[in-house]
């Protein structure tokens, strides 16, 4: 086994290796986007008999945590072994590699939202936000009155997308726990509109809502499908990017999906799981949950920078035992002294409150899942009274954390 630098030369074949891992055959379109999308000293392969047999690649994001700031991440890419070649130790060579990478270009934590059960609850790497399906079957008065006010909609022509939508994302993304940035890489793929990545067979359509004031403060991008011609030539509108500043604003662009009289069904993957649509109807019960599916994954690389950057819902102290066996640096006892406005982290050789695995510790980083939960299922050891409750008021994080990308 060999870990080689993927060059432009060989980049060519790296991608057709990674595209037959994932079940793909490789095309002329996955190559010229990979070509955009890769960052070529970020990347690397296992080369086997002179053959590249796995690899994984990472690009530099920011993850908004509890607070409203932002920790330097990387994202994990594509991370894939030929079938011929696996149960021989590559991947974790490969994600191995891909911590110390990410570590020597200070950034705190890994971050990904496919959860490939080879990655995935292995190598401390686990859920820390879900994401809610829906549908919603139209009718007459199912909008509570008053449920939208001020403010208007406008439609967006393909050439006012490129301004509007990423830089109402932008302040989104920083306001929003769990949310990550976007590159301008994935904004161009983005708007290419590969038929391979449609939630839907037709083009996107996009609405902005804009504010008294005229400041566009979301927007909504949608797809439809298609029904019998003659009866109901558009069957389901499907919800794509819904991305709101301000609760006026999803209140509006909910209304629009709601009162888009062509289609009988809206659908929506991707929403926070404390989704404010069923508090706006008349009648909850016309709103379906299809599912509820883990979806941002997350591995905390450097626990005392991790955890001083984001802040606490209240005050308090607890020194926690963290167990690492990849990175023994993260190994250890820190006391983590925190609160709305600040957050400090000293590693100790006190007693500690609690014990847990790093994994663990990612998964209760941005306060969807609960140390209640987690010590209930014997991943958190209690080791003082009343330490439990208090890591849940402290990591406790309102909206709930919502990751939208996915890739």
């Amino acid at each position: 086994m060999r870990l080689t630098a993927v060059t432009p030369d060989t980049f060519a074949e790296y991608v057709t290796m990674l595209e037959t891992a994932a079940g793909r055959h490789i095309s002329a379109e996955a190559l010229d986007d990979a070509r955009e999308l890769y960052v070529l000293d970020r990347t690397t392969a296992i080369v086997e008999d002179g053959e590249m047999v796995a690899g994984t690649a990472a690009d530099h994001l920011e993850l908004t945590v509890p607070g409203g700031r932002v920790v330097p991440g990387a994202r994990t890419m594509l991370t894939a072994v030929l079938p011929t070649s696996r149960r021989r130790g590559y991947m974790r060579a490969l994600m191995e590699w891909h911590m110390r990478d990410a570590l020597d270009h200070d950034e705190s934590v890994l971050v990904g939202t496919t959860p490939v059960p080879a990655i995935v609850g292995r190598f401390d790497y686990l859920a820390t936000s879900r994401a809610l399906s829906l549908e919603v079957r139209r009718r007459p008065g199912l909008l509570s009155p008053g449920a939208c006010e001020g403010g208007g909609l406008r439609m967006l022509p393909a050439a006012t997308r490129r301004e509007v939508l990423p830089a109402t994302f932008e302040r989104h993304r920083r306001l929003r726990t769990g949310q990550i940035s976007r590159r301008p890489e994935f904004w161009r793929m983005w708007f290419r509109d590969r038929p391979l990545y449609r939630t839907a067979p037709t083009e996107r359509f996009a609405v902005a809502y804009d504010d008294p004031g005229g400041v566009t403060q979301g927007y909504l991008t949608y797809r439809l499908t298609h029904g019998e011609l003659r009866a109901q030539p558009v069957s389901r509108l499907v919800v794509e990017d819904l991305i709101t500043v301000t609760d006026d604003a999803r209140r509006a662009l909910w209304t629009y999906c709601l009162d888009f009289d062509q289609a009988d069904t809206v659908v929506a993957d991707h929403l926070p799981v404390d989704e404010l649509l069923p508090w706006l109807l008349s009648d909850r019960s016309a709103v379906k949950v299809t599912g509820v599916r883990d979806f941002m994954v997350l591995r905390l690389l450097d626990v005392p920078a991790a955890l001083s950057e984001r802040r606490y819902a209240v005050h308090g102290s607890l020194v926690l035992e963290v167990d690492d066996p990849t990175l023994t640096a993260n190994t250890g006892r820190f006391r983590l002294d925190g609160g709305p406005d600040h957050a400090a982290v000293t590693p100790v050789n006190a007693a500690p409150d609690l014990s847990l695995r790093v994994g663990t510790l990612g998964a209760a980083y941005l306060g969807d899942f609960s140390f209640t939960t987690l010590a209930r299922a014997r991943l958190v050891e209690a080791r003082t009274g009343g330490a439990v409750a208090l890591a849940d008021r402290m990591f406790a994080a309102r909206p709930a954390p919502w990751t939208v990308s996915d890739w």
